[in-house]
């Protein structure tokens, strides 16, 4: 279910934007109207006060027709959503599985936004339900565009008239303000229904909901290449000639780094995965860089036209989109003096918490180079060497004490 308008909505390329509150339940109120307010690249002395009638006008049709499509997507999907647990009590009362598991996961669909994986069984048993249901949705967002497309248009009308009543009472600097402001709001078009149902509300985040998109697709592909190169080193094991016990071994260590890889997210480090592993941190790395670069130019953009609920959306946007997770779990222990210290690695580099700014990890493809707990040693490093299996750890600590560790597979 894609995701309805929650967070600050402003349309900011040019010296006008449109804005609007993040509490849904205010929409039309004088406080959070999709009022067009001036952005700090313009000074309040250069405004076309002169439009404020026309501007206060498509402000409050704007807010209107915002807050009646929400108003029948809710009703919509409230309907579809009783509809489908009416069919899931059906489905229990007859105990068919089938079914039961087919609206189940309609529902999380519906509730949470995750999309179901159809298959021509599972179409069949809702796509009655789910057709009604999305021709319903279809016909409220093509009123909203059509609606928004009206106001937007006899705005630009409104703004024509001004500029003519202004130079006919000979006011040629506000004509020529009013003018220039019609410019940019004809570029500057209001938010559709579709960008509305994903969020993307305004032309800063339209840009960065670009970036976002990229991202995921590129870890996702990286993702599938470092499955595929596990499922090929498999298959060079078997065709190998290495003897019973050693394909046998080499193979559980490669099932074992492919069902870490898929159910942890934990990367695998065995030698003959190191290149892949290396590829894969490395595409991870330019990956986050880009959309890193795309949030800050983003939020420069709103610390500008002193948006700080659009900033505060962007930022939790950024927060769902690169959540660090874990990549590997260490437990390691220096027999030396018996010291015991847990390496939690995070995918953007962080050692032990997602949130630490200092303590980064690095992997050059045969060592880790990890920064000491100690503080009575702030300049050293751990560094470990993966073995063959890729699942346990050989070196010294940041003392030069032997230090040995393993994965945490529990």
């Amino acid at each position: 279910m894609r995701k309805m308008i929650a967070n600050a909505i402003q349309i900011s390329k040019s010296a006008a934007e449109f804005s609007i509150c993040t509490n849904t339940e205010s929409f039309g109120s004088a406080a959070c109207g999709f009022a067009l307010v001036l952005s700090s690249r313009a000074s309040a002395q250069e405004f076309a006060y002169a439009a404020e009638p026309a501007k206060k006008k498509f402000d409050t049709k704007i807010a209107e027709l915002i807050a009646k499509y929400q108003s029948e997507s809710k009703a919509v999907t409230a309907e579809y959503s009783a509809k489908i647990d009416e069919l899931l009590k059906i489905a229990t009362d007859k105990g068919n599985l089938e079914n039961v598991l087919v609206y189940r996961a309609e529902k999380e669909w519906i509730e949470k936004g995750k999309s179901p994986t159809d298959t021509a069984a599972s179409l069949k048993v809702v796509q009655v339900s789910r057709t009604a249901y999305e021709q319903k949705k279809k016909a409220a967002s093509a009123g909203f565009d059509k609606a928004v497309k009206a106001a937007h248009a006899e705005y630009l009308t409104d703004l024509d008239l001004v500029v003519k009543d202004e130079t006919k009472e000979g006011r040629l600097e506000s004509a020529v303000k009013v003018k220039d402001l019609r410019k940019q709001v004809e570029k500057t078009l209001p938010p559709t229904s579709a960008a509305i149902d994903e969020g993307i509300t305004d032309a800063v985040m339209a840009d960065f909901a670009k970036a976002r998109k990229a991202y995921t697709a590129t870890v996702q592909e990286a993702d599938k290449k470092l499955l595929a190169a596990i499922a090929r080193e498999l298959n060079e094991v078997n065709k190998s000639k290495a003897t019973a016990d050693q394909k046998q071994q080499e193979a559980a260590a490669l099932n074992q780094a492919q069902e870490l890889f898929t159910k942890k997210g934990y990367i695998p480090f065995a030698p003959r995965l190191r290149d892949d592993t290396i590829a894969y941190l490395k595409v991870l790395a330019q990956s986050d860089k880009q959309v890193e670069s795309a949030y800050q130019k983003a939020e420069a953009q709103y610390t500008e036209a002193k948006n700080t609920a659009a900033a505060a959306a962007l930022a939790a946007e950024m927060k769902k989109t690169r959540n660090p997770s874990v990549v590997a779990d260490w437990d390691c222990e220096v027999p030396a003096n018996k010291t015991k210290v847990r390496w939690t690695l995070y995918s953007d580099g962080r050692v032990t918490s997602p949130t630490s700014d200092k303590k980064i990890w690095h992997f050059d493809g045969k060592n880790f180079v990890l920064p000491p707990p100690e503080a009575k040693t702030p300049g050293g490093a751990w560094i470990l060497t993966p073995g063959p299996s890729g699942m346990e750890l050989t070196g010294r600590n940041s003392n030069n004490q032997i230090a040995k560790g393993k994965m945490k597979v529990d």
